[in-house]
């Protein structure tokens, strides 16, 4: 039974709403570096003051454009999926809309039909 409490709650998880965490191992070499502030780029100086040197301006410079590059790729995905979406909807407007003409369409011949049985049935009385 541990086998399937294991996978029922790897199921559950994986269609849980929330966004799965991405263990540290994930995230690279990123975790292990460390990150110069922003103003310390810009100073062109550490948090001792000291300059910082050109291999780790290089590795910051390459770890941002690594993170632009997977940012730009994710949005672009995001852009194609939106326009998925955006076609389903109109896809789907326009069947209900085919639907719904269809239907009225069937409720004025019922109504005819139903006019015109009442004429053959108040004619057959008549008779």
């Amino acid at each position: 039974m541990p086998g399937k409490r294991a996978t029922l709650r790897h199921l559950q998880v994986l269609q849980s709403p929330l966004p799965l965490e991405l263990p540290p191992a994930c995230l690279g070499a990123a975790a292990g570096l460390a990150q110069p502030s922003p103003q310390d780029l810009l100073d062109g100086g550490g948090e001792d003051g000291a300059a910082l040197d050109a291999g780790a301006t290089r590795e910051t410079v390459r770890l941002a454009e690594f993170w632009l590059a997977l940012l730009e790729g994710e949005h672009a995905d995001l852009t194609e999926e939106l326009a998925k979406h955006r076609q389903r909807h109109q896809l789907a407007l326009r069947q209900g809309e085919a639907k719904a003409s269809a239907l009225r369409e069937a409720e004025g011949e019922r109504r005819r039909l139903q006019a015109e049985l009442r004429a053959l049935q108040a004619r057959g009385r008549g008779a």
